[in-house]
């Protein structure tokens, strides 16, 4: 693995943004607007990076989360080299 970041799941991005960017100096890396707010966004610092979703847009992402609560809920974007190497390791794995 590369890199492994945090995908925090949030009501809403912007007061995340404000307290990540704004308080602590974080700088804001990317941002997907979700109707006239955003869905989700990511920030970073140094190498710490953060990613933001909501509960929406991550039910538009994944269709099966659009009825389970996602409350308190942290996903994990991982970045890899190579996938084709990783996925036999994944076969018969539950994804939860």
């Amino acid at each position: 693995m590369k890199k492994l970041t945090p995908v925090i799941v949030v009501d809403e991005i912007e007061p995340s943004l404000e307290f990540w960017v704004d308080r602590l100096g974080f700088e804001k890396t990317m941002e997907v607007p979700a109707g006239d707010k955003l869905g989700f966004a990511a920030v970073q610092a140094g190498s710490v990076e953060l990613m933001f979703q909501t509960q929406a847009s991550a039910a538009t992402d994944l269709p099966e989360l659009a009825e389970a609560s996602l409350e308190r809920s942290a996903a994990l974007f991982i970045e890899v080299s190579d996938l084709d190497t990783l996925r036999p390791r994944l076969e018969g794995v539950e994804r939860v």
